[in-house]
């Protein structure tokens, strides 16, 4: 049997064995019902903040492809959780009422999807969840006093 042993301490190379970095927010996991969820919407937050809301009002585009090689769910695990943050009123999709150039078949015949984050819905889910985290401490100092 060969044996391999990686400098961690050699950052390059740790790089390119590991790939690029994804910012993961443990919250999103916990107001959206699961971590397949959590991450996309981490993304989905990502890509959102990274562009500007003129440009596109909000919208963005990706193809389930793209999906699994940036965060690795599979085609179907995909499909569940945008039903589930649909149902959340978080994420929505369109074919139609945007800009053509919002829905695109890829030269490989896939579907480029347009999809939305309604981020103020996901930030009062936030909101919420860091009330009910945070009201048992609130009531026990207000007791104090």
């Amino acid at each position: 049997m060969r044996t391999f042993c990686v400098d961690w301490d050699d950052g390059a190379l740790v790089a390119e064995l590991l790939g690029p970095a994804l910012a993961y927010h443990r919250a999103l996991a916990v107001v959206s019902g699961g971590v397949n969820a959590g991450l996309m919407l981490s993304r989905a937050l990502y890509l959102t903040r990274r562009q500007s809301r003129k440009q596109s009002g909000g919208w963005f585009c990706g193809t389930a492809t793209l999906w699994t090689q940036e965060i690795g769910l599979t085609r179907r695990e995909q499909e569940t959780v945008r039903r589930d943050l649909g149902r959340l009123s978080i994420w929505e999709e369109a074919i139609s009422g945007i800009a053509e150039s919002k829905w695109v078949v890829t030269e490989t015949g896939e579907e480029r999807r347009a999809l939305y984050l309604n981020a103020d819905h996901l930030f009062l889910s936030l909101v919420r969840l860091a009330d009910a985290k945070f009201k048992p401490r609130r009531e026990a100092s207000e007791a104090r006093t």
